[in-house]
């Protein structure tokens, strides 16, 4: 987020050039947007970000079978979900403790070397079977780590509570998501266990998830992703839709 410097540039431009010749690889893409047909930094990003996401959705394959051994069995996450980045390092990249387990957070990965994260996912000692996974899927999710993550001071304060503008916000709501998500924000979501049909309800109860899916879109959905906005912009949405459906605590 926000103006990227030289070396991020390089970066993407290092990615681009992969993508541009390992493209085939990736298909097919399950709930890529139209935005997404032109490659740049935005589709880059937001893509890495699908991928760390749910990466077995959006290639359309099947994680191992089983849960991941890095999880213990009375965590109650579904067997498939075990193997998702966002699963063990959370919504905002802070880390997670599930069962008697804490994995790491992200967040000083930022402006890393992608080609140390990229080494980091092939150890065999990491619980994620990468290389079951193309190589440019791997070398998106090491950019989107070293370059896509949400800084969540920017947007929400320790509470949760958006830190925009609900006013502005409501301009950027009727512009780029009330088509499908409709006036009040209550239509179907392709959601995770647990959410409601309710942007309201998911936006001031897992505002991490939300804000991560409105940057970088959602997987196997036609989902708009926001990663083109200024950050102002989708603070003041998430403010707004923190303000949507109030009945729905």
């Amino acid at each position: 987020m926000g103006v990227l410097s030289t070396q991020t540039r390089k970066r993407i431009v290092a990615a681009l050039a992969l993508a541009l010749m390992l493209g085939a690889a990736m298909l097919p893409l399950r709930g890529a947007h139209a935005q997404d047909t032109e490659l740049g930094p935005v589709f880059l990003l937001s893509l890495g970000g699908k991928l760390y996401d749910n990466a077995w959705t959006i290639l359309d394959i099947n994680p191992p079978g089983g849960r991941n051994p890095a999880l213990e069995d009375a965590v109650s996450v579904a067997s498939r979900d075990t193997w998702r980045c966002v699963t063990c390092h959370g919504w905002d990249y802070s880390g997670t403790t599930l069962g008697g387990t804490e994995f790491p957070g992200l967040a000083t990965l930022m402006d890393a070397d992608p080609e140390e994260i990229k080494q980091t996912l092939l150890d065999p000692s990491h619980p994620f079977p990468a290389d079951q996974l193309p190589e440019l899927a791997i070398e998106l999710v090491s950019l989107f780590v070293t370059t896509g993550q949400y800084e969540r001071s920017v947007f929400l304060d320790d509470a949760g509570e958006a830190l925009g503008n609900p006013e502005f916000g409501r301009d950027v709501f009727e512009g780029a998501c009330i088509s499908c998500h409709q006036l009040d924000g209550r239509t179907f979501l392709y959601g995770e266990p647990g959410d409601r049909p309710s942007l309201g309800w998911i936006t001031r109860n897992r505002p991490e998830q939300a804000l991560h899916k409105i940057i970088n879109g959602v997987p196997a959905a036609e989902m708009l992703s926001l990663r083109f906005m200024a950050e102002e912009q989708i603070a003041d949405l998430m403010a707004y839709l923190q303000t949507l459906d109030p009945a729905e605590q």
